[in-house]
């Protein structure tokens, strides 16, 4: 008999765990990620950037890791990685810069201001954008053009606040 989840998982975002004649027996990293994307894992730290990455389904971690790099790449900067609400969140010069997540059907890339969506709405050549976050299916790669119109509009908008 293995263990599985029982009852509506839809309604209030909790469901309870329990054996089941004919249920398969679910993975830790499975239960971790139903925990995640129930709303019902605890609070992560602002130091447990990593520790996002290994809740998250293995596929996941590996696209939202390869835009991590990419950015710290392109951006020029030092990874400065943490948990700011609940979301990892790359750090320039100890100023937030850009976050990211994985969802269920999408990952998306938060620009952190509401304004920016709106400078490089025109420019921008993938994804969907919705105010100040950009989402895009799991298939889809972001590409370095994107990136890059995305760091420098970030860059020029911290340089703005700064004077």
């Amino acid at each position: 008999m293995g263990y599985g989840v029982i009852g509506n998982t839809s309604d209030s975002g909790s469901f309870v765990l329990g054996s089941s004649p004919g249920t398969p027996a679910l993975t830790v990293r499975l239960l971790v990620w139903l925990f995640c994307f129930n709303g019902v894992m605890r609070k992560l730290e602002r130091d447990e950037a990593e520790l996002y990455f290994e809740l998250i389904p293995k596929a996941q971690a590996e696209v939202l890791l390869d835009l991590r790099d990419r950015l710290v790449k392109l951006a020029k900067v030092e990874e400065d990685l943490i948990i700011s609400y609940q979301l990892p969140t790359i750090r320039v010069e100890g100023k937030n810069f850009l976050a990211f997540a994985a969802w269920k059907d999408f990952y998306s890339i938060y620009l952190l201001s509401g304004r920016l969506g709106e400078f490089i709405a025109d420019e921008l050549t993938q994804g969907d954008l919705d105010k100040s976050t950009l989402r895009f299916a799991w298939n889809e790669r972001v590409t370095d053009k994107t990136l890059k119109l995305l760091i420098k509009a970030k860059k020029e908008e911290l340089a703005a606040k700064a004077r």
